[in-house]
């Protein structure tokens, strides 16, 4: 009888198949890669709450009823309550916190995963910006009695004008001038919270976690299994209280497995994510340089250059699975990036990165592919894998 060959069954078979390499191999390649990078970085969570300094003012607040027309004309709506250029410049660290978090981590399921390859990026300017913010709520806190005074003066001038704009519409308010400017000045300094208040209201706190590993709930799992076992093995003098205790390590135990199948899903998750956003983040820089490129009649300028520095450094930081393609692809743009303004309008530069963006083309194409996703990461992870067997070939 002739040997028949035994098809390959899962996915990950018939992908080793494709290649020629072991699936055994492989399989292990991926869960110790997912494993080991998994722990290669922290969950970062930016939690940051700042005073806006903004109140709104209502026609009650000053005595007055107004129809729509007027109350466009006139606008009380939000009011500032201290400097713009203090509150903007506290906001703005702000933003670019926000903003330098997710130029140096990967979103996934639990937040922004930062790799240790980016960590020190990422934690010296954190620190820049959150000296900054809290020297503006300083500030703020240390001339508070000055710039309280001198917001009074700048609400009684937007008093005077408001009252101004009021008789000119022919709603002039019943009081005089002078005692009304006085009460919307002071319904304005009244909602100016107190020195120790302004400075509570602002607060930036890094909070950090580890992404769950299978192993870690599987440990957990054997532990709790540990104690329903032991319990069992005690003598209950009312089998209610036995049932019941038997019931919660029940629930127990089923949560914990329903864990661990979600922890080794989001695992995988995980590489997709991490590798996708990757290529994209250089895909997209490529895309916008050739487009620059086109517009500038084949030359480069200042800004193009700048966006594709920006890029290779961040993608060095977070290339923390040593993904060959990706070194292939930065490296590439830094040896051309390197050259001369005056060679950078040659041909080869434009070639150099319309070829980076056809490799990461590709690459995305397989990822996004719900069909080819899973062969694209093994492809990646097990390239050393893969390599080996076309060499021997």
């Amino acid at each position: 009888m002739p040997m028949t060959t035994e098809k390959p069954v899962t996915k990950l078979q018939q992908i080793a198949a494709k290649y020629g390499i072991d699936p055994v191999k492989l399989a292990a390649r991926m869960k110790e890669m997912a494993k080991i990078k998994a722990q290669e970085g922290l969950i970062v969570d930016l939690d940051i709450g700042k005073w806006s300094a903004q109140a709104k003012l209502k026609e009650e607040d000053i005595g007055i009823e107004m129809t729509e027309d007027e109350r466009k004309a006139i606008s009380l709506g939000h009011q500032k309550l201290f400097p713009p250029e203090l509150v903007n410049s506290a906001a703005q660290a702000e933003s670019q916190g926000r903003a330098h978090l997710e130029k140096y981590s990967f979103l996934c399921e639990e937040g922004r995963f930062v790799p240790v390859t980016a960590w020190e990026e990422w934690k010296t300017k954190n620190e820049e910006l959150k000296a900054r913010f809290f020297g503006v709520r300083d500030e703020m806190v240390s001339r508070y009695d000055e710039i309280v005074a001198e917001m009074k003066k700048d609400f009684s001038k937007r008093a005077e004008n408001t009252y101004d704009r009021m008789c000119t519409l022919g709603k002039a308010p019943k009081e005089a001038k002078g005692p009304w400017v006085y009460g919307y000045m002071a319904a304005l300094a009244g909602r100016i919270p107190k020195k120790e208040d302004v400075q509570i209201k602002f607060y930036w706190t890094e909070k950090f976690k580890f992404l769950r590993l299978p192993s870690e709930i599987e440990d957990e799992f054997l532990r709790q299994a540990k104690i329903r076992n032991e319990h069992q093995m005690l003598t209950y003098e009312q089998d209610d209280k036995k049932r019941k205790i038997q019931e919660m390590n029940q629930q127990v135990l089923a949560q914990l497995r329903a864990e661990k199948e979600k922890a080794v899903q989001d695992q995988a998750a995980f590489m997709h994510q991490t590798m996708l956003q990757q290529r994209k983040a250089i895909l997209d820089c490529t895309n916008s340089a050739m487009s620059a490129i086109a517009r500038n009649r084949g030359k480069i300028v200042g800004s193009t250059t700048k966006a594709l520095k920006n890029m290779v450094d961040k993608a060095r930081a977070l290339n923390f699975y040593e993904d060959g393609e990706v070194d292939k692809a930065v490296a590439s743009l830094e040896e051309q990036l390197k050259k001369s303004a005056s060679w950078r309008s040659d041909k080869r530069f434009t070639d150099s990165i319309s070829a980076v963006k056809a490799m990461m083309e590709k690459s995305v194409r397989a990822l996004e592919n719900e069909a080819t996703r899973e062969e694209e990461v093994c492809r990646i992870v097990g390239s050393d894998l893969i390599g080996s067997v076309r060499q021997v070939e």
